[in-house]
């Protein structure tokens, strides 16, 4: 009987892991569900795709390249820069074309940029400052 009751356990514990594990593949519906959420941004992104393309001409022409001066504070991030203008500190994006010319400038120095104040989606008062050209004050280039 001691036996007996060995297996009865073993098999119990066998049922009792490979139960749940059974319920998860098996329910079609929630599959089906992963599958559609998948496809639908896909589908969406597409979409998308079409009216940005559509969109960014107008914007560019909203968009006006701007002057400005003030005191490099330093990176914020990989591609986002600091810079105090009239004593407020603000971020502006920036891409890999200005790189080495924000590498250049040390924390603190004076300098002389251009940049583009581009709308974000969906907030009408918030301005996205992505930087055009940087240099050190008084410097040609």
């Amino acid at each position: 009987m001691h036996r007996n009751q060995w297996k009865m356990n073993l098999i119990a514990l066998a049922v009792l892991l490979v139960l749940p594990t059974a319920a998860c593949g098996a329910n079609p519906k929630a599959e089906g569900q992963e599958v559609t959420a998948v496809q639908q941004p896909e589908q969406s992104a597409e979409e998308s795709k079409e009216p940005q393309q559509r969109q960014d001409p107008p914007q560019k022409e909203d968009v006006a390249v701007k002057q400005g001066k003030g005191s490099f504070t330093g990176l914020a991030d990989p591609h986002t820069v600091e810079i105090i203008v009239d004593g407020e500190p603000q971020a502006f994006q920036f891409g890999e074309n200005l790189k080495k010319a924000v590498d250049a400038i040390e924390p603190d120095q004076q300098v002389e940029f251009k940049y583009e104040e581009r709308p974000i989606e969906g907030e009408v008062s918030l301005k996205q400052l992505v930087l055009i050209d940087i240099k050190k004050a008084g410097s040609s280039h």
